[in-house]
Parts: structure tokens; C-alpha cells; sequence
């Protein structure tokens, strides 16, 4: 059996939106955005992004801990947005990676599945994703990962 080319942990590259319509680029998370993919041997697939150099609280809440009052709406919502994770389980389907989203920062994305197109190149690992309507135009998602060495 051939070794699984997806395990282990991948370091943020590039993050792109990608509008063929009009040939534009954009970076959801700002060029330097920073993140980590990891999928196991027994099939589960974790991935981590977020904007660099992300504001921290001015009145830090305890928020994480389950303390509901919101103090500062305005940096709640830049945190969400600025950060996204999410986990589940993964299985390779020719050339398309599926993940099956259990948990998500993203509520919507819970119980779904998320289909890659991927493409190894040297230590580095493509995923991409069939055009979406965004705003109102297609657009791909084009996220590049270079493997860490063990």
C-alpha cells in the first residue's frame, strides 16, 4: 500500500481568492497570513488560518471560558473575522480530497462536506476549490501548504 502523501503538518504558503472573470487576486486573511494543516494516518484533518498581527483585546473578556457578556462588539467581530478553524475527518477521492466538517469557527460548514482539488508539487501541497459565488462573481479559493519536516 502507498505511503498517504497528506500526513502530517503543512505550513501556511498562500492564502488567494481568485477571480478568473476579471484575472483579480485577493487575500482573505492579508498576504501575510499565517496558518496550519494537519492530517493524521487515522484519517482526521485539522486546519488553522488567521490574519497576522491580529489586534488583542482592549478589555480582555474571559469570553473563551464561557463569560457571554461582550464587551467590545467591534473587536469580537474582527477576531471572527480574521480567524477560521476547523476539523473533521478527510478521504482521498481520486483527485479530490473530501473533508467532512465536525467542527468549524464557521457555524455553516458543521456536518458538510468540503471537496479540494489537490496537487503535490516538491514539499508542497495545493488545494483548491470549484468556483463559488462571491459577492457576484465566481471565484476560487487557492490555498498553497509547504510540509514541515518531521
Amino acid at each position: 500500500m502507498a505511503k498517504n502523501a497528506f500526513v502530517g503538518t503543512w505550513k501556511l504558503v498562500s492564502f488567494e481568492l481568485r477571480c478568473p472573470e476579471i484575472n483579480q487576486v485577493s487575500y482573505p486573511f492579508g498576504e501575510d497570513a499565517t496558518g496550519y494543516l494537519i492530517y493524521t494516518e487515522d484519517g482526521y484533518v485539522f486546519v488553522s488560518l488567521m490574519a497576522a498581527n491580529r489586534s488583542k483585546f482592549i478589555e480582555p473578556s474571559q469570553f473563551i471560558l464561557g463569560d457571554t457578556e461582550i464587551r467590545n462588539l467591534e473587536e469580537v467581530v474582527a477576531a471572527f473575522c480574521s480567524y477560521f478553524s476547523c476539523c473533521g475527518l478527510y478521504e482521498i477521492q481520486g483527485e479530490k480530497i473530501v473533508h467532512y466538517v465536525k467542527t468549524s469557527s464557521f457555524p455553516d460548514w458543521v456536518g458538510l462536506l468540503q471537496e479540494r482539488f489537490f496537487k503535490f508539487e516538491n514539499d508542497k501541497l495545493s488545494l483548491s476549490t470549484t468556483p463559488t459565488i462571491i459577492g457576484s462573481r465566481p471565484r476560487i479559493a487557492q490555498i498553497t501548504w509547504e510540509r514541515l519536516p518531521v
